[in-house]
């Protein structure tokens, strides 16, 4: 194979890779909290004391979404351990869900009370607007994850 054609090859490639990136963007297969809370902002025509609410939801988002990522290599771990010997630990694999399902309790209380905040500050036209939104990303649409509009 020539030089060329491998430059071109490797050059095509990279153009395929970057709108493939740049279409699952456009999409909402990218993007995580802060996407949609830009994306919220603008649909609804937010005013500041509401922008302030959404962004306070967005931060308790991001923080759940990077604990979780932070512990799931040392859940995975747990979890292998667990293997490792003659038999299943049930007592400790249900101490480890047990503490799965108190760090979520724990964070799904501020959440809730977040978006409980956001939500009542809006007026009937944002909030039935939200509900479509919400109807459409996890409603009847199941052939994307987007917040793509």
């Amino acid at each position: 194979m020539s030089k060329t054609l491998v430059i071109v090859v490797i050059a095509g490639l990279a153009v395929v890779m970057m709108g493939g990136v740049a279409w699952a963007k456009s999409r909402g297969y990218c993007g995580g909290p802060e996407h949609m809370i830009e994306h919220v902002s603008r649909k609804l025509e937010l005013d500041e004391t509401q922008k302030s609410k959404l962004d306070l939801l967005g931060e308790s988002l991001t923080e759940v979404r990077d604990q979780w990522r932070q512990r799931r290599g040392e859940a995975k771990d747990q979890v292998l351990g667990l293997l490792e010997g003659p038999s299943f630990d049930r007592d400790k694999a249900a101490g480890l869900i047990e503490q799965r399902h108190a760090q979520w309790r724990e964070r799904g209380d501020q959440l809730l009370a977040r978006f409980a905040d956001f939500s009542d500050s809006l007026n009937p036209a944002q909030r039935e607007e939200l509900r479509a939104m919400i109807d459409e990303r996890f409603g009847h649409r199941r052939h994307g994850p987007g917040w793509s509009h």
